[in-house]
């Protein structure tokens, strides 16, 4: 009987143990996102721009990203909130690209005609970059890179958790030691 209680107290520790472990990815992506910026200058080569127009969508690659020319007439930079899964789909859909992973598109409204845009590709690590977007102009803000492997969170969500579960189990033995001395007879 007791065998089986601690089989079970185990079992129970265990799937306690990996669930908070999934809890901690959003955690970890957080914590881990800022290693990823890198200044626009540092490092040449193209900056992702998407361009919304009507129902379609494209990304522009441009060299100069502190002087992008206006989109083409009836475009905006601005990318409709209702509609930044679509657009991301449709940029996944029709990308030229070659990669397999497409684009990952973060919309965050500044302002009714502000918005902070992420655009990136994770491959085989990430680049990509974010930008301040109006609906005639952009402001880069940084490159997005790492290198093979980076987005790999889970490592950095194992550690956190390994690590609030030990801030947990130290507390729990402090506090019973000092209940049970406090119950002990003097």
């Amino acid at each position: 009987m007791v065998l089986g209680v601690r089989i079970g107290v185990a079992l129970l520790l265990i799937v306690g143990f990996v669930a908070s472990c999934v809890g901690m990815i959003a955690l970890a992506s957080q914590l881990a996102d800022p290693m990823t910026h890198m200044p626009v200058d540092r490092l040449p080569g193209p900056f992702p721009v998407v361009v919304v127009r009507g129902s379609e969508a494209w990304v522009e690659m441009t060299d100069t990203p502190h002087n992008v020319a206006p989109p083409p007439v009836g475009a905006s930079y601005l990318v409709p909130l209702e509609q930044v899964g679509r657009v991301e789909r449709y940029l996944r859909e029709h990308d030229a690209s070659g990669l397999l992973t497409g684009w990952v598109l973060r919309v965050k409204p500044l302002s009714s005609e502000r918005q902070r845009i992420e655009l990136f590709q994770p491959d085989d690590g990430c680049w990509g970059g974010v930008y301040e977007a109006t609906p005639k102009t952009i402001t880069p803000q940084y490159r997005k890179i790492t290198g093979p492997g980076f987005l790999d969170i889970g490592p950095l969500a194992l550690v956190l958790n390994a690590l609030m579960w030990a801030v947990a189990i130290l507390g729990f033995r402090a506090f019973s030691r000092r209940t049970g001395a406090a119950q002990q007879p003097r």
